[in-house]
């Protein structure tokens, strides 16, 4: 589904008659013929949506991974076009939630306005192996739901669709993997 410009070249959509195909969703071949009719639509919806050149094509790309998956809730009465809109609408929102978290994050971690000292260095060095030696003391499922919700700032609602867990799965493990945290916090610092 590559483009190389907006619209002037032609898609290959042949992958798509293969594309996977989720319980309640279109068939590939119909996605194929819905991404050639529309793709130019979706391009200039998100030139609009001021989507920096560099990210429209990853932007269109999940809006038609988004239309896939929720092809079986489209209403027929809803203009083919008014619903990829909506669709676009909704990813460029979670895009941009998904950038201001990252953005609070980087700031959470600016460095200081004095130069680090090579102790400060040393222990930055020590505290990343110690997180490490932390995860790597999980168990696999403990450790995703950890790193992806408390590390990587996503929800756990993210988390279970991503892993196709039920999200009570997730709040447990994390519950689990936040008490290890604790305990293991403790140990280090009663030493």
């Amino acid at each position: 589904m590559r483009m190389a410009a907006a619209g002037h070249a032609r898609p290959d959509v042949s992958a798509l008659a293969d594309f996977p195909r989720p319980a309640g969703t279109s068939d590939g071949a119909e996605l194929a013929q819905t991404y050639r009719e529309h793709v130019r639509f979706v391009w200039r919806v998100a030139a609009g949506f001021a989507v920096p050149p560099s990210d429209r094509e990853d932007f269109v790309h999940d809006v038609f991974v988004v239309a896939h998956r929720r092809a079986a809730d489209r209403r027929p009465e809803v203009a083919i076009t008014t619903w990829l809109f909506g669709i676009a609408k909704y990813v460029k929102l979670n895009r941009a939630r998904a950038q201001a978290r990252h953005h609070r994050k980087l700031r959470l971690l600016e460095p200081a306005d004095d130069p680090q000292t090579p102790d400060d260095l040393a222990q930055r060095r020590e505290s990343l192996a110690l997180v490490r030696a932390f995860l790597a003391g999980l168990d696999e499922d403990q450790r995703i739901a950890f790193e992806l919700v408390e590390v990587q700032g996503m929800r756990a609602a993210e988390v279970a669709a991503m892993t196709g867990d039920n999200v009570n799965t997730i709040y447990t493990r994390l519950r689990a993997a936040r008490k290890i945290f604790r305990e293991f916090v403790a140990a280090r610092t009663a030493r």
